[in-house]
């Protein structure tokens, strides 16, 4: 498989076809929701923004205005980007050793790690990152050895634009500089031209950032370093290590450990080079593994250390011998798998599930109903001769913004997701989060993003802030999997609408309602095994999280059912009838 024709043959191959399914599912997926608020924010274009840097929005805003306005010419820069990273890593193999007869194979070890296919397929800035820091490396090459003022100022310019894409970014650049400084510390020459030269070069990727922060108080350090951490330690970031090696398969992580572990210094510049690349990628590495324990770990076990794999797979590329051979191949034929079957699937379960699974909803869920969602918004408007909506979160927000042409205003109220994700701040600075009001208007929530601590409070919040809430309509997505609200706003009364508890033990679902006294509902199963539901009233409990509910106005309606189907393929729902309405509960399976 390793030698020149047939590693050839077996990377383009490889190659196309990953590129065929990327494509596929950029056609025929709904945007995340990162990407329709990277677009959101592209249409109002700015120097940066408060959660990240300006190139993903600028992206965003250039592909909007040259091509029609579909997801797929939306992802089109970061599909080019993915497709350019197996070549960028080839031809930096190259740059390194001149001697390496096994250059495809470099390509198929960079198409063998599964998420990098998944995240490029994305308009995120997660593929930029990679992107960038190659050609970094590239430029850095080239200029060492040419020793030219021009190639250190080319090398300045794309650290400069790099800068713009991710603070992700400048760690790897911080990172990188200690280790060039550290394996060339007896090469004045270098050095003193990175400093004379690049550097500057570099820090005027700053202006655009500076420019906003200093407009806007600072947020984007504020978030990206102090809000969205707890700075606690957490003993459940151990799982960062097993789901390093399920992310990157068990063979392909043993060759990324086994290139670290044979690592030697020798002398001379081009082992000079490629310990530059293990070492920027160990400290990169190590630096997340151990920050994880005291930082968000949903943002930093996933896909935050994907480029570390990404340079250690070249420098990988560059120790091929007849005695790891084997690994190697087996460690290709096993990525590149893993790699397609994951796209196939998320293809599958975006296009043609159904029911959708637990499993693909728990991965899939914030990239999946938004359509759906536009279309009964925009019918429910109509039927109420309304052409504004007021929208929870800066999700809702952004897809409205996104999938519906026929809405005139759309702007969002404070919500817990706008403020975990740090959208808060941009909303403000948009003018797109609406200030306490007694207009009426049409409040669309989507409810089962909301956990049962953040349902009472957001609500009686939402009611304060809206002069009253009263539930008009309901939608219920992929039979359970996802729940949406509407509500008309401004009427003064706040009516807390249905929320749903349950739990199991054994065969036995039970749980209960919250209920409005003047406002009895009634509820029966679906999908249940035909089994009968029984019901019981009682009062609020003195419990913390009925603190701000009057026990005079509402009342729990109690409900256990036996239910021994526990299969996706069966949900299990309530269907729940409230002031005329029909409401669709979450599914309970």
């Amino acid at each position: 498989m390793l030698n020149t024709s047939p590693a050839k043959s077996y990377f383009l191959g490889c190659f196309l076809t990953l590129c065929s399914l990327q494509i596929f599912l950029a056609i025929t997926s709904e945007l995340f929701v990162d990407e329709a608020f990277y677009w959101l924010e592209g249409q109002y274009l700015a120097w940066s923004y408060s959660e990240v840097p300006g190139w993903v929005p600028w992206m965003s805003a250039l592909t909007d205005w040259v091509f029609p306005k579909h997801p797929f010419w939306l992802r089109l820069p970061s599909l080019i980007a993915v497709s350019s990273i197996p070549w960028l890593g080839m031809f930096l193999s190259k740059l390194i050793s001149k001697k390496n007869h096994y250059n495809w194979g470099t390509g198929l070890l960079l198409l063998s790690l599964p998420i990098m296919g998944l995240s490029g397929t994305l308009a995120v800035a997660d593929i930029w990152i990679i992107y960038f820091t190659l050609l970094a490396f590239i430029a850095w090459i080239v200029a060492i050895k040419s020793k030219q003022i021009s190639h250190y100022l080319l090398f300045g310019l794309i650290l400069a634009i790099g800068i713009n894409v991710h603070i992700r970014f400048w760690l790897i650049v911080l990172i990188t500089c200690l280790v060039v400084f550290w394996q060339f510390k007896n090469d004045r020459t270098a050095v003193f031209s990175l400093l004379k030269f690049t550097l500057p070069m570099m820090l005027i990727g700053f202006i655009p950032i500076l420019l906003f922060n200093l407009q806007n108080d600072f947020p984007l350090l504020a978030f990206q370093l102090k809000d969205r951490h707890p700075w606690e330690f957490q003993p459940n970031h151990f799982s960062f290590f097993v789901t390093q090696i399920l992310i990157t398969t068990p063979l392909v992580f043993y060759l990324c450990f086994k290139t670290f572990s044979n690592r030697t210094n020798l002398n001379g510049k081009h082992d000079q080079i490629s310990n530059v690349l293990v070492f920027a990628a160990i400290i990169h590495w190590l630096l997340y593994a151990l920050l994880g324990f005291y930082s968000d770990t949903l943002r930093l076990n996933l896909h935050w250390t994907l480029v570390s794999y990404v340079l250690l797979l070249i420098a990988t590329s560059l120790q091929i011998n007849h005695s790891n051979k084997t690994l190697l191949k087996w460690s290709i034929v096993t990525g590149v798998s893993t790699h397609m079957l994951l796209l196939c699937t998320i293809i599958y379960w975006q296009n043609w599930q159904q029911p959708k699974s637990n499993l693909n909803a728990q991965i899939t869920f914030n990239a999946m109903g938004w359509k759906q969602l536009a279309k009964h918004t925009e019918q429910l408007l109509k039927k109420n001769k309304q052409t504004s909506i007021v929208a929870d979160n800066f999700m809702t927000l952004a897809q409205l913004h996104y999938y519906s042409d026929e809405i005139d205003s759309i702007r969002s109220i404070p919500h817990p997701l706008s403020h975990k994700h740090g959208r808060t701040k941009q909303l403000q600075i948009m003018n797109l989060e609406l200030q306490k009001t007694t207009t009426s208007r049409t409040l669309v929530v989507e409810h089962s993003a909301l956990n049962l601590q953040q349902q009472i409070l957001f609500y009686r919040q939402t009611c304060q802030h809206l002069n009253g809430i009263e539930l008009i309509d309901s939608l219920d997505l992929f039979q359970g999997l996802k729940t949406y609200y509407f509500f008309k706003t401004g009427g003064g009364a706040c009516q807390v609408p249905p929320i749903i508890y349950h739990e199991r033990n054994g065969n036995t679902i039970s749980g209960w309602i919250i209920e409005n006294k003047t406002r009895n509902i009634g509820i029966e199963l679906l999908n249940a095994d035909k089994h009968k539901i029984t019901m019981s009233r009682s009062d609020i409990n003195h419990n913390e999280l009925f603190n701000s509910l009057h026990p005079g106005e509402y009342q729990l309606l109690n409900f256990s059912f036996d239910q021994t189907i526990d299969s996706y393929q069966s949900p299990v729902q309530l269907k729940v009838s409230y002031n005329d309405q029909t409401i669709l509960s979450h599914r309970f399976n």
